[in-house]
């Protein structure tokens, strides 16, 4: 994939010769003895190798966001742009029936009442006031990557950011310990206070909080395997330091910070779980109020 990246749309970037000490420097020190680099060679060709170098020692390849360099636009315009069908009316979701209900779902786009599966509508407590949403990091996107030592040690946890006017309001300030309390359960974290949201919304990276993916130890036949150990991670080094400018180059264990899962409300129908998309399946993770206060 990353030789491809670097071959992208016939234009390849630049050969790192210079670069690679430092490439196999850097992920000997964060893999150890797990980092078998020949392997890595061996799968593209001596000619890809410096670029496919290029490529990871940035993390991706990237266009420039100066329409003056050319590179990402065309005029105003980017260059990538969607040239698909957009379809108002989806024939495919509409033939589809409701499991619970009977009913074909709607094929068109609408509003509608956030409710649980039996039709009750999900009411909006008084004493959880902020919106609960959640994204997932360009270093971390999905739960697999946590595994990646490199990408942990930009960002080690998930930060419950929140906007200045509410922080002040609730007496919080940027790297204080919250609770987050959500309909079944309160978990912890560190608030990030920032302009980035907007007040009576809270959020967080989705990507942490791993219970897998070697993130504790877990007996198999007998055996007690893991956790994985920390990487290069000094007694005291990131805990408490303040949001945004904690020290980089040190990747915390594999379970750092909070799972938001366990903050969804329960379903109501027999079977329990969490609040679910009925069409998708999956979890309903914007449907979700809670209170934050300093722990």
């Amino acid at each position: 994939m990353a030789a491809n990246t670097a071959s992208a749309a016939g234009k390849p970037v630049p050969a790192a010769d210079g670069e690679r000490s430092l490439f196999g420097r850097a992920r000997k020190r964060a893999r150890g003895e797990g980092l078998v680099l020949g392997a890595w060679k061996a799968a593209v060709t001596e000619e890809e190798w410096p670029k496919v170098v290029y490529v990871l020692n940035r993390g991706g390849r990237f266009a420039s966001a100066d329409p003056a360099k050319g590179d990402g636009y065309d005029g105003d315009l980017i260059k990538t742009k969607y040239a698909g069908l957009c379809a108002f009316y989806d024939p495919k979701t509409a033939s589809l029936k409701d499991a619970l209900t009977g009913e074909n779902f709607d094929g068109l786009a609408h509003t509608a009442p956030i409710a649980f599966a039996d039709g009750t509508p999900m009411a909006r407590p008084a004493d959880r006031p902020f919106a609960f949403i959640n994204w997932k990091a360009r270093t971390n996107g999905t739960h697999r990557p946590i595994a990646a030592s490199w990408l942990r040690a930009p960002t080690t946890e998930n930060l419950v950011w929140m906007s200045p006017s509410d922080a002040a309001e609730r007496g919080l300030k940027n790297g204080d310990v919250v609770e987050v309390v959500g309909p079944e359960g309160t978990l912890s974290g560190h608030v990030r206070v920032t302009e980035g949201i907007r007040p009576g919304v809270v959020g967080a990276n989705y990507s942490f909080g791993q219970q897998g993916y070697a993130a504790r130890a877990v007996t198999i036949d007998g055996m007690l395997m893991g956790p994985a150990p920390d990487y290069l991670e000094e007694e005291g080094i990131l805990d408490g330091d303040e949001p945004g400018k904690q020290k980089t180059g040190f990747a915390g264990g594999r379970g750092r910070g909070f799972c938001m899962n366990e903050l969804l409300p329960e379903e109501t129908l027999a079977g329990g779980g969490g609040v679910t998309d009925p069409i998708g399946g999956g979890a309903a993770q914007f449907d979700l109020w809670v209170d934050v206060r300093k722990a």
